[in-house]
């Protein structure tokens, strides 16, 4: 009798602890897994199970190998979750006893852990200058995004600017010139480099993976001085200097430059897409872009195609420029000048805002258009 109670006492120092060790591997793998799969859903069902199940097996838990069950379900909701799409990965294994055989009839014991992961809109960053040899200008402007911060690879010049942004980094080693300027909420400080963000972008995403057909394309259309309602299409080099153009919803691809001199652009659930051929020239132009709200665009205001062939886009001297979703200029230099602009989030590879008022609303509750995988369970 005595044997078996120490028995007992040492399969549970033994077994339980040895289970225990186990178990907190399996939720370190599953944790990660579910990670993995939420930063997939975007692109499609299949991909998430597949990115949760190779990092299962990175972090040695193989699905269907050892006695391994690597189960993902990517279409997972609870109270946690809400609305968000989420996918809960589990990953169990059975192990043998050791003393507690004794007591169990040698019977092995499942273990099991569980994760569940969405993305959330958490990345608070509304301004990404990409060029670590960019030197991106501020002078005499006023910029407004309380909340959210400015990310730069290079440094900038924020001589005689008011800065209102939660955070300011720039490259290490690289002094931003001060000169005048004020700081409302955080001032500038070395950071580390941020890459692109548009893949954590469902929209960007979706447009980088599946760019527009860009045949057929009207050929060099005349709109100028001319006041009407477009429809969505392909356009090559159209010219809308000061026209009244009113855009119905969808995808408009430009494959060559555009010049929008002077024009007001209108339009709601509307997004324009350019080729790596296709430039802009907005000078004067009052644009009133509201993005979709819904699909695979969604809060998608411009795609500049990165790869760019050298041109400048320029937006100088607008003086109403609202694209109140994302501006994607991540192979280009961007002219803001004197202009008065307010966006979602700006992507550039280096750009100039000179005498310019930018704005940036205060990012919603779950965060700006950036979407990271977080874990919810």
């Amino acid at each position: 009798m005595l044997l078996t109670a120490l028995t007992g006492i040492t399969s549970l120092s033994v077994d339980v602890g040895y289970y225990r060790y186990e178990q907190r591997l399996q939720q370190s793998a599953a944790d990660s897994a579910a990670l993995a799969g939420a930063a997939e859903l975007s692109t499609s069902s299949s991909s998430s199970v597949a990115a949760a199940q190779a990092d299962a097996t990175t972090n040695g838990f193989q699905d269907g190998s050892n006695g391994v069950t690597v189960t993902v379900n990517t279409n997972y909701s609870d109270t946690f979750t809400g609305s968000s799409p989420a996918v809960k990965v589990v990953i169990s294994k059975s192990y043998q006893t050791f003393f507690g055989g004794v007591i169990n009839g040698g019977a092995a014991v499942p273990v099991s852990a569980s994760a569940v992961a969405r993305m959330s809109g958490n990345e608070n960053a509304c301004l990404y200058q990409l060029d670590p040899n960019g030197f991106p200008n501020f002078n005499s402007m006023t910029y407004n995004s309380p909340q959210c911060g400015i990310v730069m690879n290079g440094t900038a010049n924020f001589n005689g600017a008011h800065i209102d942004a939660s955070s300011i980094g720039y490259q290490a080693g690289k002094t931003p010139g001060e000169t005048g300027a004020t700081f409302t909420e955080a001032t500038p400080a070395p950071s580390l480099p941020a890459r692109d963000p548009c893949q954590n972008i469902p929209g960007c995403k979706f447009l980088t993976n599946n760019p527009p057909a860009t045949s057929p394309c009207s050929q060099h259309p005349r709109f100028n001085g001319q006041t009407i309602m477009l429809l969505p299409g392909c356009f090559n080099a159209p010219n809308f200097n000061a026209a009244n153009i009113t855009f119905s919803p969808g995808l408009y691809v430009f494959t060559g430059t555009p010049n929008v001199n002077g024009a007001t652009l209108t339009g709601t659930g509307v997004t324009f897409y350019f080729t790596s051929s296709a430039c802009a020239n907005f000078n004067g132009a009052n644009l009133r872009i509201t993005p979709p709200t819904s699909g695979n665009l969604t809060g998608i205001s411009i795609y500049a195609s990165p790869g760019a062939n050298g041109c400048t886009p320029n937006f100088n001297g607008s003086s109403s420029t609202q694209l109140s979703g994302l501006v994607y200029y991540p192979s280009y230099s961007v002219n803001f000048n004197g202009s008065i602009g307010g966006y979602a989030v700006l992507v550039v590879n280096d750009v100039n805002f000179n005498g310019s008022t930018q704005n940036f609303p205060i990012p919603p509750a779950n965060g700006t258009l950036i979407q990271v995988a977080t874990l919810a369970e």
